[in-house]
């Protein structure tokens, strides 16, 4: 076997089965291309050993860890993991065929946003511990868990790719035969100070959510972590001590296991509010409100017109008639206004008025204002109160408007400032008492 490696082309066929439709990702050790089978349905990842940068009698044991990734790989059965269906040698090159993951890296995420809302960086990590806690029940240690590993789907699913250097653990060594990992990510047994075990999974793990809670890349100064609490103010402190003992540089003070980090994190978070359904008034603008107040006095003229018109006195029933009948709809029509119903599901919160549907998405959401005045103006029909106060949620393309007055209008906010990773920047502007924002 030879370092000398070419890439693979665009209708390329190997195996006599999988043809190449394009290149996914190129690594030093490999090389990714999206390809499909003739056998199967549906798109799949080759990955093409190509230790283009590596000495000539390294080539062996990379060669021998390439195979061990396809072991691991054949050994888990996890949806957060891709599913291997093949691994084959062609011309001295081994290949290594799985389940094409479609969806953003997560390291991708975090240039662009820089940071997570606290409810989407701890849903991300949960996931990710979960599935180290698979791993490690198989007696596996990853050892390479970074943002640029995890792939997160369209439909939320969280998978951790590449297992190039994950290994098996075996018991009685005080080290590693091998050095490796990613500084900043990488714990202080990586580096030879002990043997790589769960806990050093750990370190990992709380460095990633580290990365995604603050924004700052560990790699920059390796084994320095600020409280994710003070870099960012407004997070859980639960959720900040968990995260400082798992990047504890003594194995011994950090968590066990994955499990036991991962229950902690549970208990930390905040969690959603027990009524995911909500009735409020909407806000209505004095012109709506007028809808009432026109409908009975155009009632009462039409009414009298008609009398007159017809000069009989029995006529002059209609007045009170109609009164009532253009009152009554002017009620209804004001009722249907004022009312709405607001429903919070994974996707965001959606405003039901009638039969228009207003999705306001939780990453699209920019601000929160809660306007508090006093006083209140009761309608024509003396029940219903029209408040002044109001609570604005505003995104890039709606602004809605819901009344603080209803029991449970605090939780709403919190929990819909939480979950789109907004935080209390006080008031002043727009007039309002209180403003969320990024």
């Amino acid at each position: 076997m030879s370092n000398d490696f070419h890439g693979l082309a665009v209708g390329q066929v190997l195996h006599e089965r999988y043809t190449i439709l394009e290149l996914a990702a190129q690594g030093g050790m490999s090389t990714i291309y999206r390809a499909s089978d003739s056998n199967l349905p549906g798109f799949w990842a080759i990955k093409q050993m190509t230790p283009l940068q590596a000495r000539a009698e390294d080539l062996s044991s990379i060669r021998a860890q390439f195979r061990q990734e396809a072991e691991i790989l054949t050994r888990l059965r996890h949806p957060g993991v891709p599913r291997i269906i093949d691994f084959f040698t062609e011309r001295d090159i081994d290949y290594l065929v799985m389940e094409f993951v479609e969806g953003e890296c997560l390291e991708h995420l975090l240039d662009t946003h820089r940071s997570l809302s606290e409810y989407d960086a701890t849903r991300i990590a949960m996931a990710l511990l979960e599935i180290l806690e698979h791993l490690h029940s198989h007696g596996i240690i990853y050892r390479d868990m970074k943002p640029g590993n995890v792939i997160v789907t369209r439909d939320g699913r969280i998978v951790l790719v590449d297992f190039g250097i994950s290994r098996l653990f075996t018991t009685g060594k005080s080290t590693d035969t091998v050095i490796v990992g990613t500084p900043g990510f990488a714990s202080p047994e990586h580096y030879g100070r002990g043997q790589t075990d769960a806990r050093s999974d750990v370190f990992s793990m709380g460095a990633t959510l580290h990365q995604m809670l603050t924004g700052h890349d560990p790699s920059d100064s390796p084994f320095t972590f600020t409280s994710p609490a003070k870099a960012q103010p407004g997070l859980s402190l639960g959720v900040s001590e968990v995260v400082m003992r798992a990047v504890d540089l003594l194995p011994e003070r950090r968590f066990a296991t994955a499990a036991a980090m991962r229950e902690a994190l549970a208990s930390s978070r905040k969690m959603p509010p027990a009524r995911r359904e909500l009735s409020y008034p909407r806000f209505v603008p004095p012109q709506q409100q007028a809808i009432v107040y026109g409908s009975g006095l155009l009632g009462s003229t039409m009414a009298g017109l008609l009398g007159a018109t017809l000069y009989d006195p029995h006529a002059l029933l209609l007045v009170p008639v109609s009164l009532a009948a253009m009152s009554g709809m002017g009620v209804m029509r004001g009722w249907k206004l004022r009312h709405t119903r607001v429903v919070l599901d994974d996707t965001g919160l959606r405003v039901v008025e009638g039969a228009t549907e207003t999705v306001l998405r939780w990453e699209e959401i920019r601000e929160i204002r809660v306007l508090r005045t006093t006083g209140a103006n009761r309608t024509l029909w003396g029940e219903v109160t029209v408040y002044t106060s109001r609570i604005d949620i505003v995104t890039p393309h709606h602004t809605a408007q819901l009344l603080p007055a209803l029991q449970g209008w605090e939780e709403l906010v919190a929990w819909v400032a939480y979950r789109s990773g907004l935080r209390l920047r006080g008031g002043a502007a727009h007039g309002a008492d209180e403003i969320y924002a990024r």
